[in-house]
């Protein structure tokens, strides 16, 4: 009689074990791979390539600059094969030549590759895609960069991307390539201080509404925080899986946000250091964000070729503010909270009405890329830095006046009290401005040799 009871245990045993091979399997199988895309990712990054990230899943790699040859393209081919999602892989100005390209037929996984001023000849190109990757599609357009801010496809350590002013006006900041952030005074040609922020770049500068403080966003999905007068750092915020392009603190200095290349929004509490709302919507990077006067809303631009307006209260999206242009680049709100300014990769400025969230009118302010706005806190005036340099408008009379000499101008930001203009480019520039005539006071500039950094003034 206990003979069928074994059985029926031993049955059961062995079922259990069954399931127990087949779970550990199939989760072993997950952790290996995520062990795996882990590896690929930092070995990319270590080389000096680019990720987007879509889910969390790398969908996209930016190779870029002559770095990479042959043997280079070679030995990271086995990580980039085993990214199962990676669909686009970008060479841009690289050394790989015809004789390099054999190794890429592994990765008949991509949907497309972009091959832009490289050492590939067309006779290349055409066995690209007829023999080694047959079912992918083989483009020799430039590709859009991945870096939100900048445009160009090689960004060098010296180039400034993040500027701000203290709130009483006394230094301001710059953040750049390098991953430093330095304080300048207006009336020095050398920085008053200088250290590193972030592994690689520093995208995001802020002072906190008191000064004590200043904020940085970087390209280690890390924010910091930073005592002004001592550098020290007071704290790090983490929790975005990407980039972060964006920082602003709220008008009353409760609250610190920050909006990242994984398309979300954090709101933090400044306190507790903790994540109170995560904002999502956006189906693609955040390259800006900014909140009103009033400390009510926040607006986020980015290349997914919309706006979005959130409430900062609650999270709640309040509106999707489409720009039929592509990627969004830069919004601003009007000090006294009327209106909203929006720009990007065609060139246009765009102006919302905040009340009804419509479009009251558009005009082109750059041929190329807008890289950011600012709006005057008195005038009616609206500056905007772009490819080929930094123009003021103003908004009553529809005049604007102009400054050329500078490409890729990534940032501009007004003094508090409304005089003066400082504008920061790729080239590692910062130009004072009168805000309203654009006559220069003074150039600092920042120069990278062999034996390290000197900074002069012209």
């Amino acid at each position: 009689m206990r003979k069928p009871k074994f059985r029926f245990r031993l049955r059961t045993l062995l079922v259990i074990v069954t399931l127990c091979a087949v779970g550990f399997g199939f989760w072993g199988n997950i952790l290996y791979r995520d062990y795996r895309e882990k590896q690929a990712i930092e070995a990319i990054k270590k080389a000096g390539g680019q990720i987007e990230k879509v889910d969390d899943r790398v969908v996209r790699v930016y190779l870029g600059g002559p770095t990479w040859g042959n043997e280079q393209i070679k030995n990271l081919v086995p990580y980039l094969r085993q990214l199962r999602k990676l669909r686009e892989l970008d060479f841009v100005r690289v050394g790989l030549t015809d004789d390099g390209i054999e190794p890429l037929s592994v990765l008949d996984h991509l949907a497309e590759v972009f091959i832009f001023e490289s050492g590939v000849t067309p006779t290349g190109i055409q066995r690209l895609r007829t023999d080694i990757l047959p079912n992918t599609k083989i483009s020799t357009e430039e590709p859009d960069p991945i870096a939100s801010q900048m445009v160009a496809a090689i960004i060098y350590p010296h180039a400034i991307v993040a500027l701000a002013w203290s709130p009483d006006g006394s230094i301001f900041a710059t953040g750049s390539g390098d991953g430093h952030i330095r304080l300048w005074n207006a009336n020095s040609p050398k920085p008053i201080a200088d250290w590193r922020a972030h592994e690689k770049w520093t995208f995001g500068i802020k002072f906190s509404p008191d000064g004590k403080i200043v904020a940085t966003g970087g390209a280690d999905e890390v924010a910091r925080l930073w005592d002004v007068t001592t550098h020290r750092l007071i704290a790090e915020l983490t929790g975005h899986t990407d980039d972060i392009h964006a920082i602003a603190f709220t008008p009353d200095g409760t609250q610190f946000v920050t909006a990242s290349d994984d398309r979300t929004i954090r709101i933090w509490d400044l306190a507790s250091r903790k994540t109170v709302r995560l904002l999502t919507g956006h189906q693609a990077q955040i390259p800006a964000m900014d909140v009103s006067a009033d400390g009510k809303l926040i607006a986020s631009a980015s290349r997914d070729d919309s706006v979005r307006v959130w409430d900062l209260a609650t999270g709640n999206s309040l509106a999707v503010l489409d720009s039929k242009s592509g990627d969004v680049l830069t919004v601003a709100f009007e000090p006294n909270g009327s209106r909203l300014a929006s720009a990007g990769i065609d060139g246009q400025v765009r102006l919302w009405d905040l009340k009804d969230f419509q479009l009251l009118r558009s005009f082109e302010v750059d041929p190329d890329r807008v890289f950011r706005l600012a709006f005057h806190p008195i005038a009616d005036l609206l500056v905007s830095s772009g490819e080929n340099g930094v123009r003021v408008d103003n908004l009553t009379t529809g005049t604007f006046s102009k400054s050329g000499g500078q490409e890729k101008v990534s940032c501009v930001a007004i003094h508090p009290a409304g005089k003066l203009l400082a504008s920061t480019n790729a080239a590692g520039e910062i130009h004072l401005f009168d805000v309203r005539s654009l006559e220069k006071y003074q150039i600092f500039r920042t120069l990278y040799g062999e034996r390290g950094l000197d900074l002069n003034v012209q």
